[in-house]
């Protein structure tokens, strides 16, 4: 069971979660967010106006979740308590300088861990090999990209409308 948030990060992780057979659920705020996820058939709970993650977590699972995403730097204090014993927390971005408070004692009395999931860590050749792994299941529709695919040719034009705040995923391609 996996649980993260709704943005175009959060959606790509659930979806490669659910493809290797997790039940994955995305967190929102807005029940509007939730209705639009679930008629795309992703399971959404809505979390409460004071944000209380860990209690929106335990009405849907009572022992909590076996993983949760933090997509935005915003959750991994409350999401220590949401976790199910031997959880695992995978923090993908920080806000500010990343500094936060966490109960770590409840980290240590869940056996939990958190995991840093860092891109930025991966050159352009081990993408190349994730992205040859994961190719079968985005042509079987198993994967599906989060939000509009934009293709352009690599190009000084390509990188303009970029900088110009283009809508969607841009994917540059080569000739």
């Amino acid at each position: 069971f996996a649980i993260g948030g709704a943005g175009a990060v959060g959606t790509a992780a659930l979806s490669l979660a659910r493809w290797q057979g997790a039940r994955a659920v995305a967190a929102v705020r807005q029940l509007a967010q939730a209705e639009k996820l679930r008629a795309q058939g992703i399971e959404a709970i809505v979390l409460p106006a004071d944000g209380t993650l860990a209690a929106a977590v335990k009405n849907l699972l009572p022992s909590g979740a076996d993983v949760i995403i933090d997509t935005t730097g915003a959750w991994a204090t409350p999401a220590v308590s949401a976790l199910a014993t031997y959880g695992r927390l995978a923090v993908i971005v920080t806000k500010g300088e990343g500094d936060v408070n966490l109960p770590l004692r409840d980290l240590y009395r869940r056996g939990g861990s958190i995991v840093g999931v860092n891109s930025l860590l991966f050159n352009g050749a081990d993408c190349a090999k994730l992205f040859e792994r994961l190719r079968p299941a985005f042509e079987a529709g198993k994967l599906v990209p989060p939000g509009p695919i934009v293709e352009r040719e690599l190009s000084s034009e390509g990188y303009r409308e970029l900088q110009a705040g283009a809508r969607g995923k841009i994917v540059f391609t080569f000739n």
